[in-house]
């Protein structure tokens, strides 16, 4: 008696992680299917399940306007209370806590799935994204061109615009000495303040 293949076909089927950040009390995994998991803490909506209940398991993160799931994703970023996800296409999106801006939608309110991140001076919408980080409550993203931008809580200088205001929407980071622009850049990272 041979039994079926389909345990073995299922097992094939599920995706496995490619890479996995951790925010201040909850944790994103992304799939190999280039789709998105959270878990933890969710008192900000920061899990992107259009709820605000914790969940001590992953639940795969939401789509737009709550519409099937979020996909095509290449890069995760996790602040304190929020998330940010990088897709294919270049453009970011966020969810969560966004007191301080940090979620780059010209507002402070929380939201509880992925909204896309608007752009400069809040016209359309940040465009051919390559790599994101967050910090506590700011994010950075990284453009293919190798320009920076900065927006989020910003009272310790964080954002790089000479400015220690919080911004709501991306703002381009300044380059040394507050001449011109930051470039060249080929990764980024923040720290909860920096």
């Amino acid at each position: 008696d041979l039994e079926p293949p389909f345990p073995l076909l299922l097992e094939e089927l599920r995706p496995d992680a490619v890479e996995v950040v951790g925010g201040g009390y909850h944790s994103l995994a992304l799939m190999s299917d280039l789709t998105v998991y959270a878990w933890g803490d969710n008192t900000e909506g920061q899990l992107g399940v259009h709820s605000k209940d914790d969940s001590c398991i992953p639940l795969q993160v939401h789509g737009p306007g709550d519409v099937g799931y979020l996909t095509g994703i290449t890069r995760l970023a996790a602040g304190e209370n929020f998330s940010l996800a990088v897709k294919e296409d270049g453009s970011l999106w966020a969810w969560g806590d966004g007191a301080h801006g940090q979620l780059g939608l010209h507002s402070d309110n929380y939201h509880t799935v992925p909204y896309q991140v608007h752009g400069p001076d809040n016209v359309g919408y940040l465009t051919d994204v390559v790599d994101v980080a967050a910090g506590d409550n700011h994010s950075l993203a990284l453009k293919s061109d190798g320009t920076v931008y900065a927006w989020g809580e910003g009272g310790h200088g964080q954002l790089g615009i000479h400015s220690d205001n919080d911004h709501t929407v991306p703002y381009q980071v300044h380059g040394p000495g507050n001449v011109g622009y930051l470039t060249d850049v080929v990764d980024v990272a923040a720290g909860a303040y920096h």
